[in-house]
């Protein structure tokens, strides 16, 4: 599984790593619903994306 990234340098280089790949799906936003639609996707057999600007869960949903 992926790490999460922090920082800006590390958010520049997998912004540019994830322009070059293709997903089935991109989920924006990383609240409990984004979270739980992202599971199921990749639960699924689908390439899943999920972009958050802030920490998981952080917000509402």
């Amino acid at each position: 599984m992926p790490q999460p990234i922090s920082g800006p340098q590390n958010r520049i280089e997998t912004i540019a790593k994830l322009k070059a790949q293709t997903f089935d799906i991109v989920v924006v936003g990383g609240g409990v619903t984004g979270l739980g639609v992202a599971l199921d996707a990749a639960s699924r057999g689908l390439s899943v994306a999920l972009v958050e600007r802030e920490d998981l869960a952080s917000g509402t949903s």
